[in-house]
């Protein structure tokens, strides 16, 4: 519920008070790949683009089939592995 209250914050424009409950949600949650990426999210709203592109990094590491994730990263100049195709 963290996540989703700090997303409607987020959502409101009122990124002091999402990016408040969206770090609570992190430290109960620490490898959710779709909270991280909202955190991600809160960053690039507050125009902290390096730690946008870490936060998106961590949620591709959870979640290395995120396509939207893997675009936001290449398109806020980050770089990352593409895991292999398993065969």
């Amino acid at each position: 519920f963290l996540d989703t209250l700090g997303w409607v914050y987020y959502r409101q424009g009122k990124l002091e008070l999402a990016l408040k409950k969206i770090l609570h949600a992190v430290n109960k949650m620490p490898n959710d790949a779709v909270i991280l990426d909202h955190l991600g999210d809160i960053y690039l709203a507050l125009k902290d683009i390096p730690k946008a592109l870490i936060q998106w990094k961590k949620s591709y590491k959870f979640d290395p089939k995120s396509r939207k994730v893997y675009q936001k990263i290449l398109k806020y100049g980050g770089s990352i592995k593409v895991p292999p195709k398993k065969k």
